[in-house]
Parts: C-alpha cells; structure tokens; sequence
C-alpha cells in the first residue's frame, strides 16, 4: 500500500521548505522529478486533484507549507512570490537554453 503525504515534494514524510525546489522540478521537468524521487511529481503535488501537476497547484501547495505543523516564516505570501519567481526563472531559462540549441 502506497501512501502519499500530498505537498511532499521530496518523499521524507514532512511538507517544509525543502519540497519548494522539487515542487518546481515537477512542475518543469516530470520525468527527472520521477528518476531522482521514484513517484511521479503528480502523485505528490497534485493538490487540485485535476491530474496533474501544473502551476494551478501552487496555491494549494503554499497553503500546505503554511498549515498547521509548519511555521509559517516568511510568511506564506512570501513563500508563494518566491515560488512564482523561481518557476518564472526556470521556464525562462529553459526557453533561453531551447533557442540557443536549435
């Protein structure tokens, strides 16, 4: 029996910070996410329960990091501009890096 703590990103049985960086990867890039967790990054962070792991997501999973049995510092707003800006970053640069290898 397999059983998923939804919003833990990295599968060490806790939603804390540590699970933002893997929330972005397997929003970005699935299928490493699955070689380097084992699971497949909807099974852990589809918090919408739509199917998938996309950017409607992130509002659910900052809402986790910010529950009760997490403190919340920064603030969750915080936590969610800086999850938007990490997100931002890496389609950026993974637009940036397809240009210049096709």
């Amino acid at each position: 029996l397999l059983t998923v703590l939804l919003g833990d990103m990295d599968d060490d049985r806790d939603v804390d910070f540590d699970d933002i960086d893997y929330f972005v990867l397997g929003i970005n890039d699935p299928e490493t996410y699955q070689n380097q967790i084992g699971l497949p990054s909807d099974a852990m962070g589809d918090i919408d329960n739509d199917g998938d792991l996309d950017f409607d997501d992130t509002p659910g999973f900052v809402a986790i990091l910010g529950g009760e049995g997490v403190q919340a510092v920064p603030e969750p707003s915080t936590i969610f501009l800086a999850l938007v800006g990490a997100i931002g970053f890496v389609v950026l640069r993974r637009q940036r890096t397809s240009k210049f290898s096709g």
